[in-house]
């Protein structure tokens, strides 16, 4: 597993993507927040939930919440 050949300190941090399955719209709208990605609509942020859903890591999920900011500005 991944997690076992992290170094100790990351290991803390490190969240296996099941977990992420059970994100409810608004653990995603704060993890966006988060990480300065804001004006998205509530169909675009389930979009990016139903991402992470699906099994796509949170990278995945924030770079296409990103390019989805770019294309609505």
């Amino acid at each position: 597993m991944v997690r076992d050949r992290l170094p100790a300190m990351a290991r803390d941090s490190f969240e296996p993507i099941a977990s992420l399955s059970e994100w409810g719209v608004h653990h995603v709208t704060q993890f966006l927040a988060a990480n300065n990605v804001d004006g998205l609509s509530d169909d675009t942020i389930r979009i990016i939930h139903s991402l992470l859903t699906a099994g796509h890591t949170l990278t995945e999920a924030l770079a296409v919440a990103q390019v989805l900011v770019k294309k609505a500005s």
